[in-house]
Parts: C-alpha cells; structure tokens; sequence
C-alpha cells in the first residue's frame, strides 16, 4: 500500500500488512468518520480480492474477484449517496434524485445474495450453515 492507510487502483496488497493499519485509529474511542470507514471498507475489500485470487479452488478464486467489484461499486455508491445527503439535509429532500443510485445498490446486494445461494447449492450446504471450504473438484456431477 501507498501510505499505510489505503490502497490505490492497480496497487498490490498484502493482506497481513492490512490487518492493523487502520484499526488501531478507530479504536481510539471516537466515532469513526465517513472517510475512514470507506477506507477501511476498501482496505477488506482488496484483501478479499488478493486472498480470492490467491484460492486454490477454481470456484472461489473466479467468484471472488467479483464479488470484490461487486463490494467496490457497493462502496463507491454508498459514498456518492452519503455526500448527496449531507449536502441535501434529508434524505427526503433528494429522494428523487437518489432513487436510480440506491436502486442500484439493492440490485448488486440482491446479485450477492444469488452468489451465496449458488455457491451453497455447489458446496451443498443450506444458506446461515457453517461454511467449511471444500475443493470444487470433488462435488458430485449435476
């Protein structure tokens, strides 16, 4: 990483150099900001991204790198839609205007949703069941 703090585009990540970067900040018995939340989120979310690619298991190293775009846009929208709010006040006076961005919010947390069910369906578990990692190789034939 760049500073210690956050991770830019493109920027290799180690995973173990993220784990107390920024914890130890919001630690310190203050309200974590806005700011420091979204990086931290960023930071978990290129860790998932290295440590995904990094599976041995073709399922899990081809699904997570989506699932990373997936939390990344979830991200960036979440920002875009916080800073409209403030500015606005309420979310009231911007509803309007936000109804197209957090209706993509909830059609990407709905693909996460059918992402887990697949993934439970090919690891043959039902969903809120333990997960225990498996080879995809060694699942039964549809």
């Amino acid at each position: 990483m760049s500073n210690g703090d956050t991770c830019t585009a493109g920027e290799a990540v180690d995973p173990k150099a993220i784990t107390g970067t920024t914890v130890a900040k919001a630690t310190s018995g203050t309200q974590p900001s806005d700011e420091f939340v979204a990086k931290r989120r960023l930071e978990r979310i290129r860790q998932y991204l290295v440590e995904s690619l990094e599976q041995e298991d073709a399922w899990r190293g081809c699904v997570g790198p989506v699932v990373s775009d997936l939390l990344e846009m979830c991200l960036n929208l979440k920002v875009g839609i916080d800073k409209e709010m403030k500015q606005a006040g309420s979310l009231v006076g911007v509803l309007g205007n936000l109804e197209p961005a957090l209706n993509t919010y909830l059609r990407i947390v709905r693909q996460f949703e059918r992402l887990l069910k697949l993934d439970g369906r090919i690891r043959g578990i039902d969903v809120g069941q333990n997960l225990t990692a498996q080879p995809i190789d060694g699942l039964p034939k549809p």
